[in-house]
């Protein structure tokens, strides 16, 4: 377990405005999310089983069935993605949709997590295909 915390605590003391992730984001003073990035990262790298690790080690979420879906139609993953939506609220949750593209697909991803214990926890996880859907889950 510590192998991936480790990485997460340095990427989250590098991040700022110039950090560089996988899914881009614009709009004024964007602020990435790094842990959640971490996920995003592995699924446009078609490193399922990495994405697998990461979210049970975020959330102790078994990602399996999610990540087998995506591989079996996205094998070599996807061209690039960009994070559509985030919301950050008062008390530490925080909301996020990314789309990840290929030329003719697309799908979108939800996270919702929190600090729990004083430590971030993913508690949801979502993948569609359709936007609305995954923007029904925004709360």
């Amino acid at each position: 377990m510590f192998h991936l915390r480790l990485p997460l605590a340095l990427l989250a003391a590098l991040a700022g405005p110039s950090a560089a992730f996988a899914c881009t984001m614009s709009g004024e003073n964007p602020s990435f999310i790094v842990e959640v990035e971490s996920l995003h990262t592995n699924l446009e790298n078609g490193d399922y089983a990495g994405f697998i690790e990461d979210v049970r080690m975020l959330g102790g979420i078994d990602a399996t069935g999610i990540a087998n879906g995506i591989a079996a139609n996205f094998p070599n993953g996807f061209e690039s993605c960009r994070t559509i939506v985030q919301r950050r609220d008062i008390g530490g949750m925080t909301q996020s949709i990314a789309i990840f593209l290929t030329p003719d697909k697309s799908i979108y991803l939800y996270s919702l997590s929190a600090i729990e214990n004083g430590a971030f926890k993913l508690l949801t996880l979502t993948v569609s295909e359709d936007a609305q859907a995954a923007l029904a889950n925004l709360r």
